[in-house]
């Protein structure tokens, strides 16, 4: 394999998008200013960017730096891939998150972003050029830096051919990730998501158990057995498939005592959760089971018409922070963080 560093140099041309809208800084500048926000581009790579109370939600960096048309795209995920990676032909609406590779006569360029940034990334590519969208929002809402400077991606590219297009995208991936963080040990074993899909039970887990612990005698690091998504007593209640996370369901009836099992049959037990969807408890049980008393806040209806009134004439008047203060006062629970309608919460 043949391989070598790419310098995208300084982009083309820097737009900063805010809550007071967006901005294209000058043409052929590493640096980008408007009132309190600047971005910084320097020839390492980085990204800079910093300000005081502006809300900034994206920085776009394009570099008109062509690419053949008949070059074929491979792009990353948000995630993880599902069986649906694949080289295509290019399109300049497609996002491709955080890096990808162009193929062409034989010649594999990588264009990313290393690992750990500051910002969603994201790229798009045409015939024309390449272009870096940083989103770099708290929530829905553009981020308030009060001051702080942010390393917000190191951008980094890399060209390589004789190799295959497999063995060209691991080099990239390592160029990406220069300090990977590895466990102690190989961490392996068994997760029943990828047969059961969310249907098991506890005597199916310890069957899956005894299976892993048969195949893997003799082995100083033990293996996970992992339990996924089936055990949570809200499993797939209706629409709903989250928490609170406090105990298992029927099928599963003491979270605790399998943990025991698993660890006394020789395996590290593990365990599917969704923190995101993490709603506590707000019923009260009943004779049933699956029959349950709502517990909601008492309201007066007088107050909730005028706020209502409230909140619609806000609206109208298009007074974001108007809004939001409505919104609050409704809903005392709802809490803003590094935006700028934090103020509201003091």
């Amino acid at each position: 394999m043949k391989k070598r560093e790419i310098k995208l140099g300084i982009p083309s041309y820097i737009t900063v998008e805010s809550e007071e809208g967006s901005f294209i800084g000058e043409q052929n500048s590493s640096k980008f200013e408007k009132e309190d926000i600047c971005v910084e581009a320097n020839e390492n790579g980085e990204i800079w960017l910093t300000a005081d109370n502006s809300p900034v939600k994206t920085v776009k960096l394009r570099w008109n730096t062509p690419l053949e048309r008949t070059s074929k795209i491979l792009g990353g995920v948000w995630e993880r891939t599902y069986g649906d990676a694949e080289w295509k032909g290019m399109s300049g609406t497609r996002f491709t998150p955080w890096y990808f590779l162009a193929l062409n006569e034989g010649v594999v360029t990588g264009y990313g972003v290393k690992v750990r940034p500051s910002a969603m990334c994201f790229w798009e590519a045409d015939t024309r050029g390449i272009t870096l969208v940083l989103d770099v929002r708290c929530g829905g809402t553009g981020v308030v830096l009060s001051g702080r400077k942010l390393l917000a991606a190191e951008v980094i590219a890399m060209q390589a051919d004789d190799c295959t297009s497999f063995e060209a995208a691991k080099a990239f991936c390592k160029c990406m990730c220069t300090d990977p963080i590895f466990p102690d040990f190989p961490v392996y074993g068994s997760n029943n998501w990828y047969y059961a899909y969310g249907d098991s039970s506890e005597k199916e887990i310890l069957q899956d158990t005894d299976y892993i612990v048969d195949i893997t005698k003799g082995a100083e690091n033990r293996p996970y057995m992992v339990i996924d998504d089936c055990w949570q007593e809200h499993h797939r209640l209706d629409e709903y498939n989250g928490g609170p996370w406090k105990k298992g369901n029927i099928k599963f009836p003491d979270m605790g005592a399998l943990a025991k099992k698993l660890e006394e049959k020789g395996v590290r037990p593990g365990i599917w959760v969704r923190f995101l969807l993490n709603e506590e408890e707000t019923t009260k049980p009943t004779f049933h089971p699956k029959i349950k008393i709502a517990q909601v806040r008492e309201y007066d209806y007088a107050d909730v018409c005028r706020q209502v009134d409230e909140l619609v004439a806000s609206s109208v008047k298009e007074d974001d922070m108007g809004i939001v203060r409505r919104m609050k006062e409704m809903v005392p629970e709802f809490k803003s963080k590094h935006s700028l309608y934090e103020v509201l919460d003091k």
